[in-house]
């Protein structure tokens, strides 16, 4: 949003241990985009690792954004300044997405590699909203 490159690392599992088996190909995909020129402006790349030893993952995968709908969990928590927040997450959570999807990728055992644009307008329903507010 700031007008630089960026990108973002997820670990999809929670084996912590197996974030370090990782690293060789994390190295070589980072060291690769690093070598884009013309990087896309207002653009992320989220990189998701899946929950598998490196030396396992498959190779890497350009996918579109899947689906997480998590299921019976909203949980009253405080923050750190007293105040109520509702935290969304740790229950069942269930996921869907196509065959070019985040999701299926790292269920698959490749490394997921979503270009993410950070406008997320709607654009072929701008005038569809706009017959719900006809003018006066």
């Amino acid at each position: 949003m700031a007008g630089i490159p960026s990108i973002a690392i997820s670990f999809a599992g929670s084996d912590l241990d197996l974030m370090e088996t990782h690293r060789p190909k994390l190295e070589r995909l980072l060291k690769r985009l690093a070598q884009v020129r013309d990087f896309p402006k207002e653009t992320l790349l989220n990189i998701n690792l899946p929950p598998i030893p490196g030396e396992d993952v498959k190779g890497i995968k350009v996918t579109h954004l899947g689906s997480r709908v998590f299921h019976e969990e909203l949980a009253l928590m405080k923050d750190p300044w007293g105040k109520d927040i509702y935290w969304i997450g740790g229950g069942h959570v269930t996921w869907s997405g196509g065959a070019d999807s985040d999701f299926r990728a790292i269920r698959d055992g490749y490394i997921s590699v979503t270009p993410l644009h950070m406008d997320m307008t709607n654009y072929k329903l701008i005038e569809v909203v706009q017959s719900w507010f006809p003018e006066d």
